[in-house]
């Protein structure tokens, strides 16, 4: 299910950001920003998937664009 598979990445990638975080505290400026790197990265493709494959099929099942869709593309 796509609800199911966008819930588990996004967990994914507060993950990332978290272990991102932990380098950046622990002075280890290498490792934060290849932490950082694979999150930003990795959070893009997610945004793209919200938006190319999740938010059309929301938006036809609602019969509209504007709502919740709107207010995450914003």
């Amino acid at each position: 299910m796509i609800s199911e598979f966008m819930i588990g990445n996004h967990r994914h990638c507060d993950e990332l950001f978290a272990q991102a975080e932990q380098s950046a505290s622990q002075d280890d400026a290498t490792a934060a920003e290849t932490r950082f790197k694979q999150f930003h990265y990795d959070m893009e493709h997610h945004f793209s998937m919200e938006e190319e494959i999740l938010f059309p099929r929301i938006e036809a099942a609602m019969g509209h664009s504007q709502g919740p869709t709107a207010v995450m593309r914003g």
